[in-house]
């Protein structure tokens, strides 16, 4: 509207004085922004000030106070963004862009396969900066409002946490509690660090949520500090999803409560009379495996179409953080409405 306007010989500071004055005298809620040409938000309170007085407001005393109440009461546009820490193959990144905004955070930037590298917006380990919170690291780096922040996802390195470590346990190469040793010291700080900062976050903005995703085999659901954080314990199944011609089991730690209810959910019954996934309804084994039943197994290892063995391997289905992504709306909207 702004360079509409302009065209007309009009200034952009006497077009938002107007703005301001209908704002003050005729309550009327304008999403107000001032930016230079670059782009950076600026202070014009007192080029609008100015421009009130030309255009007969009244006194510059009334015209400054107005602007300031006005600059004070401006309702700018949300732009409802999530966090991603621990992007990885982009399945989670993938969905949820489909709904809001969505910040990725790894340590590496990962090989997914025909699309190349998956380079993530923040690349930074989650220990790094001990002195600052993790989650205030990344909004002002990435330059996210706490206003707009709706969502945060974690998915922490499962190396140590798979069951996997208790196969390798034998051989004297198990790590983590699976594979009888104490989870390794970077490691720990991880999870403390993605922990701290999303109980800090949510407390002081209860309307932010959250999922944390593992294994189902995974011992990172009986951390202490995730325990602490008092979201629920769900465990999904992939092959309910697109292109998921194989049967694994997730758990999904969140607080999104009655907002998400998944397309596949652990309850009676849960691995048979599925009717998300032909092979569970019908109790015959998937197209694909996972881990493959002895040598007459002849299925085909897990893949995705377009993606490495290893990023199908571990890439969130992008539909289930999609339902996130709105789960996470309409909680946050209930939150602030009271509506809980």
């Amino acid at each position: 509207m702004r360079k509409s306007i302009t065209r007309r010989n009009l200034k952009a500071s006497e077009i938002d004085a107007a703005l301001i004055t209908l704002m003050a005298e005729k309550s009327i809620s304008v999403a107000w922004k001032k930016q230079n040409q670059r782009g950076q938000e600026i202070d014009a309170s007192e080029q609008i000030t100015k421009s009130l007085v030309k255009l007969g407001f009244g006194p510059e005393a009334r015209a400054r106070k107005t602007t300031q109440q006005a600059l004070l009461d401006a309702v700018q546009e949300a732009i409802p963004t999530a966090l991603d820490l621990g992007e990885g193959w982009g399945g989670t990144r993938d969905g949820m862009s489909r709904v809001m905004r969505v910040v990725g955070v790894d340590r590496k930037r990962q090989h997914t396969g025909t699309e190349g590298m998956r380079t993530p917006d923040i690349l930074m380990d989650f220990t790094a900066g001990k002195k600052k919170d993790l989650i205030q690291q990344v909004v002002e780096r990435a330059q996210v409002n706490m206003t707009d922040l709706y969502h945060i996802h974690a998915s922490p390195d499962c190396t140590q946490e798979t069951i996997i470590q208790r196969l390798e346990e034998p051989q004297g190469r198990g790590r983590g509690t699976h594979g009888g040793k104490e989870r390794e010291e970077a490691a720990e700080a991880a999870i403390k660090a993605i922990t701290t900062s999303i109980k800090r976050i949510t407390k002081t903005h209860p309307e932010i949520s959250f999922t944390i995703e593992n294994p189902s085999g995974s011992t990172l659901k009986h951390h202490p500090d995730i325990k602490a954080l008092g979201g629920e314990i769900r465990t999904v199944k992939y092959c309910c999803y697109p292109d998921y011609k194989w049967q694994k089991q997730t758990t999904i730690i969140t607080n999104l409560g009655k907002f998400w209810q998944p397309t596949c959910e652990k309850k009676q019954g849960w691995l048979k009379n599925c009717p998300h996934c032909e092979s569970c309804k019908t109790r015959t084994k998937h197209e694909m495996y996972l881990v493959r039943r002895g040598k007459e197994d002849k299925r085909k290892p897990a893949k995705l179409p377009g993606f490495t063995k290893e990023a199908s391997r571990n890439r969130i289905p992008p539909d289930m953080a999609e339902a996130w992504a709105k789960a996470a709306m309409k909680r946050h909207t209930a939150m602030r409405e009271g509506n809980q």
